[in-house]
């Protein structure tokens, strides 16, 4: 095969892939029916130095996800059209939206917002987004020390909409409730409110669904709503719920929660791990020190993606635990913790592998991917 051809399959490939991780929001004018969509509209516009610029989304990434989500988030490519602009066909639920505007610094706006599971259209708000120039990269917002302020245009922004869609109805167009999740503090305090409103599955830890851990294997599992919630004396949390094999020798659990693209340069979503060993009669007997969480850096060679992960002994002293319930607290979703990635260099199109390691962060979340083994305890030996 000539080089020729391995470059053209290279970048079928590519553009595949690209293609593939794109959000699907694209919205006709005029044309598009909202008997069963819900539509997200609204402005947004930045301003650079005290001048306005226009907001473009191949120069600056906008990052779409349910916020529960494990799953990798989505780029939004739809054109803003005048005045900063958007109509945005989106999936109802909870959303999280990531807008970079100065890629190595971390300036990054992140709003929440619920989509109505009711077609029509909703207003999200006239966003300004406000900052000094600072250069990074080609192409790019090159903004830093970014704040934001919404206004209301709800009446102006509604008549321009009907205007250009007769056929939609007044009735059938309200207003979406946005939320800055751009600062630590405020994203710790809304994971609160949205856990607090999770669903419990059960009153009693006995009622648990659990699954069987075997010595020498390493189950995989999902922490996310869909497998309910439960209040923990430390708060309501999603969970996962383990069956201990019969204490026979020392050994050792091992939490492994993986890092999760938030859309974001040098910045994952992890689940962050708080444990509870139970005994038969699902009464607790110890619950694990979130100090001993520690970060895994990613690296190229060997071929590793960044974690966190915590290790439990089991020793005589324990031989009463027969089960385990891994869960989350407010003080582990207040906590970000620091690792490293392979350094790049950012040009244009793309970046340059570099020899020496960045840090990046670890942004606590309510959901997440977890690897669970037991090991023998060699230290007993």
């Amino acid at each position: 095969m000539s080089p020729y051809t391995l470059l053209k399959r290279f970048a079928a490939m590519a553009l595949l892939m690209m293609v593939a991780g794109c959000a699907s929001v694209h919205y006709e004018q005029g044309n598009t029916s909202l008997d069963d969509k819900e539509l997200v509209f609204g402005r947004m516009i930045l301003v650079r130095d005290g001048k306005i610029r226009s907001l473009s989304t191949f120069s600056t990434s906008f990052k779409i996800a349910p916020l529960e989500s494990v799953g990798e988030p989505l780029l939004i490519v739809e054109s803003m059209g005048e005045k900063g602009r958007f109509h945005w066909i989106l999936k109802p639920g909870m959303q999280l939206l990531n807008i970079v505007l100065h890629e190595p610094s971390g300036d990054i706006v992140s709003l929440a917002f619920d989509v109505p599971d009711k077609p029509g259209a909703y207003y999200f708000g006239d966003l300004e987004m406000r900052g000094n120039k600072h250069f990074s990269a080609i192409g790019s917002a090159n903004v830093r020390n970014v704040s934001i302020s919404f206004s209301d245009h709800f009446q102006e922004e509604r008549a321009e909409l009907l205007r250009r869609n007769p056929s939609l109805a007044k009735g059938n167009i309200g207003r979406l409730q946005v939320f800055d999740l751009s600062k630590a503090e405020a994203r710790a305090a809304f994971f609160r409110k949205v856990l607090d409103a999770a669903p419990t599955c059960c009153r009693r830890m006995r009622d648990f669904r659990f699954e069987k851990l075997v010595p020498g294997q390493t189950t995989s599992a999902e922490i996310v709503r869909g497998e309910g919630a439960f209040d923990f004396p430390t708060g309501r949390s999603y969970f996962r719920a383990f069956e201990l094999p019969p204490y026979s020798a020392p050994y050792v659990i091992k939490l492994h929660s993986k890092g999760m693209s938030s859309g974001v340069p040098k910045r994952f979503r992890v689940f962050a791990p708080a444990a509870m060993l139970l005994d038969d009669s699902f009464t607790p007997i110890e619950t694990t020190d979130p100090r001993g969480l520690r970060a895994i850096p990613s690296s190229a060679f060997p071929l590793r993606f960044a974690a966190l992960e915590q290790t439990i002994p089991l020793s005589e002293a324990h031989s009463r635990a027969r089960y385990l319930v891994v869960y989350t607290t407010d003080s582990l979703l207040e906590w970000a913790h620091l690792t490293s990635v392979p350094g790049v260099l950012l040009i244009p199109g793309g970046a340059l592998p570099l020899g020496v390691p960045q840090l990046a962060e670890m942004v606590p979340w309510p959901t997440g991917k977890l690897d669970i083994s037991l090991d023998s305890d060699a230290s007993s030996r």
